[in-house]
């Protein structure tokens, strides 16, 4: 008894010991290696598990959970009942259903608990079907942990024969369905079924494994190797069958540890008793996705495999998949070549619209600012509802498309006119993949050109407020696929450099005892045109003037503005001007016999900081070219004693030139700031961070005066 006795005081003056000392991890008693999971599974969880996340909380100190293990199995079956006509049949079919947008809307809103069908508008099956199955094992690392297992699911890819087990015992979890409808898409077949885990004790192990089901094997190309925490091991085997040709591209693998082997196995499940050659990858240590709103897109970053595939022949039968860019075509053309495209309904409208415009600029002009101005977007991937443009003439009674939807509805309303107007297809910047690899990932964005003066003028009307000519950032410098009936052409969209985007101030400015008066002359161009334009409009309110003067003042407390001037806000097709005189208060200190004086307030990109363990790409949404040029007046009685040392920093992606000079009587500030580039990559934020940490230092900088 006193042995016991002994036993039991020891381990809790080792307990108290630790916890004077800050352990790093909590060491529980023996009462705690037991807890209720979700009021029904009993979790059991090894003294030694706990032992080892604690050394794993240490390792990864951002992580929750550690996957020991995932294995992924991929095989493929040929489709000898594919049939290319089905997509015209199917569209007949989706034709004779009203598909409005009160009717979505109404079925948001709905409180009824009955299942929501994926989509009306269903995909044909592919020529070659797809099956995965997923085994994935973790365990956690960190005490009340949330990682509910989540599977995506459409009406191309379904899940079934989810199985998962808690510390080594069958947990019955429940379920329930979300979908994305009314987030990133106004409607979506995409749905998530969604398996609750709440796991209070560290070092609990948690398995699960389910079967992925494609229908078309193209839908799901892109394959990332990282999940959205830390690996271990992961595992990947792709069946290689004779009949199926493909190509698997390896992305971003610098710096992956793997091996890769092919292996003969029998198959686990299925009719097929002979064995199957298998390519297998195998990588350890793998680092987790990495979230953040700034990123360029996860193909820039994250390693991945990405499968061409190219044909399939068996049976006697040959399916001709995505070989090059001719076949991509043809299928663009196969999902949109079957559309009635009845301009009738708003043909008269057309002529009537540009009755007055006298060229034939004006009159493309014309039908492309009206597109804008009155067709909202909406964004739809909903079966083939995501591939294949809405009737011109619906998306005309409607108001509404998406961006597939607008550029048919640009395309024919210019064709009515009589002018030489077709689909593109084009992939934004936000995917890094190229025609030279064609596959379903390319292209995710549609837009309309026509023909003008011998020449390609690309319309996209999804950009507001955006003059023709002009191009959005995320388009500029894409290879596009441009339709001619059965034929097509590779186009590239004019790229600017970042000249194409200033911002230019020209201010005066004179010193009234403590306070600056400054008189501001603002001209835009190219995306802070744009930025400006769209702020301006398309904010609902009565009062533009006080939309305008809350943009000038942006919310600092020492501005004083008055006697805005400024060009047609409205008017795309000028260089936008804003005049207006600035009172700035708390910008001067004075002295015992001098002035302190900060003639910078704008502050560009001023406390910028960076997480050190960021991995991806900062996307900067567009290039910027910053100018400013002040004029500071200094009074007959006064002279400089000292200005701001220059800076003068400039690399490849961007360049800060700041310098004040005295001119006379007057102090001339030169200010540029320059991204030469829409993106830093991850190699740069550093040095970006530490740059702009010089550059706040030239703000806080003082100009000394007598």
């Amino acid at each position: 008894m006193k042995v016991q006795n002994m036993k039991h005081a020891i381990y809790f003056l080792l307990l108290f010991l630790l916890a004077c000392s800050s352990p790093r991890i909590h060491i529980p008693n023996p009462y705690e290696t037991k807890a209720v999971f979700q009021g029904e599974e009993e979790v059991n969880v090894d003294p030694n598990n706990i032992s080892e996340a604690g050394d794993l909380a240490e390792e990864f100190p951002e992580e929750s959970i550690v996957n020991d293990r995932i294995k992924i199995t991929v095989d493929f079956a040929f489709n000898d009942k594919y049939d290319s006509s089905l997509y015209y049949k199917e569209y007949i079919s989706e034709n004779k259903k009203a598909d409005s947008l009160a009717k979505i809307e109404k079925a948001k809103k709905s409180k009824s608990k009955t299942k929501p069908e994926l989509t009306e508008h269903p995909i044909p099956d592919g020529q070659v079907f797809m099956t995965s199955t997923y085994e994935y094992e973790y365990k956690t690392i960190r005490d009340f942990v949330e990682e509910p297992i989540v599977l995506h699911y459409n009406s191309m890819v379904s899940v079934s024969k989810f199985y998962a087990k808690i510390d080594n015992n069958t947990a019955n979890l429940k379920k329930r369905d979300e979908s994305n409808d009314g987030y990133m898409y106004f409607k979506t077949d995409s749905r998530y079924k969604i398996y609750d885990l709440n796991l209070p004790i560290r070092g609990t192990e948690v398995s699960y494994e389910y079967t992925e089901e494609c229908r078309d094997a193209k839908f799901n190309s892109v394959m990332y190797i990282a999940d959205d925490h830390f690996t271990q091991k992961k595992i990947i085997k792709i069946a290689l069958h004779d009949y199926l040709k493909f190509e698997i591209i390896e992305k971003n693998f610098e710096g992956l540890i793997y091996t890769k082997d092919t292996v003969l196995e029998y198959p686990k499940t299925g009719a097929n008793k002979e064995k199957i050659k298998y390519l297998v990858y195998t990588f350890k240590r793998l680092k987790g996705f990495q979230n953040y709103e700034s990123d360029r897109g996860p193909s820039y970053n994250y390693p991945m495999l990405y499968f061409q595939f190219k044909s399939a022949a068996k049976n006697g039968r040959t399916h001709q998949i995505l070989n090059n860019t001719d076949d991509l075509y043809r299928w663009y053309r196969l999902v949109s070549s079957n559309l009635t495209n009845d301009t009738s309904v708003f043909a008269q409208f057309t002529k009537n619209l540009v009755k007055n415009k006298k060229t034939d600029e004006d009159k493309i002009k014309t039908v492309f600012y009206w597109i804008q101005d009155n067709i909202r977007y909406i964004a739809f991937e909903d079966g083939i509802a995501g591939f294949r443009p809405d009737e011109c003439a619906d998306v005309f009674r409607k108001r509404y498309g998406d961006c597939k939807g607008m550029a048919n509805l640009t395309k024919n309303m210019l064709k009515v006119l009589g002018y030489d107007a077709r689909m593109v297809w084009i992939g934004t910047k936000h995917q890094n993949f190229s025609y030279d690899q064609p596959g379903m990932p390319v292209d995710n964005h549609a837009i309309c050109a026509v023909k003008l003066n011998g020449k390609f003028v690309f319309l996209d009307g999804t950009e507001n407020y955006i003059a023709m000519y002009d191009y959005a950032n995320r388009i500029q410098g894409r290879k596009c696929i441009v339709e001619n009936g059965e034929n097509y052409s590779i186009e590239t969209i004019p790229e600017w450099g970042y000249e194409h985007n200033e911002a230019f101030s020209n201010e005066t400015i004179n010193i009234d005892g403590l306070t600056l008066n400054n008189h501001v002359k603002k001209t835009f161009n190219g995306e802070s045109k744009l930025d400006l334009i769209r702020g301006f409009n398309l904010l609902e309110t009565e009062s533009k003037t006080e939309v305008l003067y809350n943009y000038l003042k942006d919310n600092n407390i020492n501005f004083k503005i008055s006697n805005i001037v400024s060009s047609d806000l409205g008017n795309r097709d000028i260089v936008p001007e804003i005049s207006y005189d600035l009172n700035i208060q708390n910008q001067i200190i004075k002295g015992n016999d001098r002035l302190y004086v900060n003639i910078e307030w704008e502050r560009d990109f001023d406390g910028v900081w960076f997480d050190s363990t960021r991995r991806v790409d900062l996307d900067l949404g567009h290039k910027n070219y910053v100018k400013r040029i002040v004029s500071l007046n200094l009074n007959k009685d006064q002279k400089v004693l000292s200005l701001p040392s220059a800076l003068n920093i400039e690399n490849e992606y961007y360049a800060f030139k700041l310098e004040m000079k005295v001119v006379g009587n007057t102090i001339v500030y030169n200010k540029t700031i320059i991204n030469k580039k829409d993106y830093l990559p991850s190699s740069m934020l550093k040095t970006f961070m530490n740059d702009c940490k010089k550059l706040s230092s030239f703000y806080n900088s003082y100009i000394e005066i007598q």
